[in-house]
């Protein structure tokens, strides 16, 4: 039998950002599960599945205002997480909170080596800057806890930001 041993999981569609390549902010965004349904659900599909790895992903997972308790609760359950994230959320409390949940990975998405590629391609003015700021904060949280998950950068590769793919690797 095959069974899926990595699942995508979509918390919500809303976002915070209004990129240019994804249209979840344009859209009515119906009824969320609550923080019970997906602890019952990923329970159960850790159940039938055994080892299992959730990556989250959206709209912006940190929308969903029970998400950090949520990847605390996979922790708790021994269930391996990652996210997809605009790296908007990252305070420092919340920084803490998801490193001690201990991702096995934080995909952050970048989409442009200086603030106007970057802040016109996701839709907020200033939001490299605080990304900057917030990754930082991810970074001296998992350097603190001693953990090693890789915190990866993403960018949506679009006609506005080819040219500072290469910019994009020394940044």
């Amino acid at each position: 039998h095959t069974r899926p041993h990595v699942i995508q999981a979509l918390p919500t569609l809303r976002c915070n950002y209004r990129c240019l390549s994804c249209g979840c902010w344009r859209q009515e965004h119906g009824d969320e599960m609550t923080l019970e349904q997906w602890q019952r659900s990923l329970a159960s599909l850790r159940d039938f599945v055994g080892a299992l790895t959730v990556q989250f992903a959206g709209g912006e997972p940190f929308v969903y205002k029970p998400f950090v308790p949520l990847v605390e609760w996979c922790a708790q359950q021994r269930i391996d997480w990652g996210v997809i994230t605009n790296g908007s959320a990252f305070s420092n409390e919340t920084s803490r909170r998801v490193v001690a949940a201990r991702p096995v990975n934080v995909s952050i998405s970048v989409d442009g080596a200086t603030g106007a590629v970057h802040d016109d391609s996701r839709g907020v003015e200033g939001s490299l800057a605080h990304l900057e700021r917030n990754i930082g904060h991810l970074r001296d949280a998992r350097d603190r806890a001693g953990e090693t998950f890789p915190i990866r950068i993403k960018p949506v590769v679009h006609r506005r930001n080819v040219h500072e793919m290469p910019a994009m690797v020394a940044w």
